[in-house]
């Protein structure tokens, strides 16, 4: 599962995982 965000564009190509109020950045 993985959610793709605008806001995940600019966080320097990172994948942003918002999961029940618990986000996860993926590098």
């Amino acid at each position: 599962l993985l959610l793709a965000s605008d806001a995940s564009a600019w966080m320097t190509g990172s994948t942003v995982v918002v999961d029940g109020g618990h986000v996860c950045a993926e590098l």
